[in-house]
């Protein structure tokens, strides 16, 4: 899950209890700054990176690779 870290209509801690009810392999990343929808600054960066990173796992079906 990437979460925006200044994100006021949603703080992590209300993400939190829909992440910790996710089986299987999973990771948090909460995000340099970045609003609710996270346009911002580095955010947007942190994002592209992760959605990256998740997306060789997968094409090398390694999923725990991308935590």
């Amino acid at each position: 899950m990437l979460h925006p870290g200044a994100d006021n209509w949603t703080p992590t801690a209300m993400s939190r209890p829909a992440f910790d009810r996710v089986l299987g392999d999973k990771r948090l990343r909460e995000l340099s700054n970045g609003s609710h929808l996270p346009l911002e600054l580095p955010a947007r960066l942190e994002i592209e990176q992760e959605v990256a990173k998740f997306l060789k796992a997968v094409e090398r079906n390694d999923l725990a690779g991308a935590r």
